[in-house]
């Protein structure tokens, strides 16, 4: 995929908001015409499309929902973006009721905020996010207990307290619903 600027982001890993541009500041381009860039990048349909789901999250999200565990999406990404987001989840997660898929409706609500008002709505037990600010607005706003995925460059700026769990490996998350016993049967199946 090349860009009207010239650069050519086909071959790089798109893994967290302005990667590409971080990239392209490193390579002597001006970040803010970079950010722009980005932004179209990440609005492309196509782009978001191809983009790969966490194996994990996928997989305890599948086993919860076999064990009976409701689950809720809330994103923050743009109404602008509602239809491929829908798309997207219907296709890596199909058993996620649409219903229970919620998406900013206006600009104007803060994502952060609107994550911690579905869940107080929806008095959420449990949230698992990868944004400090979401998350720390979920815990404002909720009852809901945590479990964080601090991405690159947001590590080290949150601290845990006994509602929080960082970096929670498989293991525990299966314990704490209970599915440890198909622990095993979930890792040969992702070995296939």
């Amino acid at each position: 995929m090349i860009f009207s600027n010239g650069f050519d982001f086909q071959d790089r890993r798109i893994d967290q908001w302005l990667a590409l541009a971080h990239w392209a500041k490193a390579k002597g381009a001006n970040f803010e015409e970079a950010s722009k860039t980005e932004a179209e990048v990440w609005a492309d349909v196509d782009v978001l499309m191809r983009a790969k789901p966490n194996l994990p999250i996928q997989t305890y999200s599948k086993l919860a929902f076999d064990h009976g565990v409701s689950q809720l999406v809330v994103t923050t990404r743009v109404p602008e973006l509602a239809d491929v987001t829908l798309k997207w989840l219907n296709s890596n997660y199909p058993w996620i009721d649409t219903k229970n898929i919620f998406i900013r409706s206006s600009t104007y609500m803060n994502g952060d905020v609107f994550k911690g008002h579905i869940a107080c709505q929806h008095c959420s037990m449990i949230h698992f996010d990868d944004s400090i600010s979401s998350a720390t607005e979920v815990l404002k706003q909720s009852d809901a207990n945590l479990m964080i995925f601090p991405r690159a460059l947001e590590m080290g700026k949150f601290k845990g307290n006994d509602r929080v769990i960082e970096f929670p490996d498989m293991d525990l998350w299966f314990k704490l619903f209970g599915l440890h016993q198909d622990y095993d049967i979930a890792r040969s199946d992702l070995a296939i």
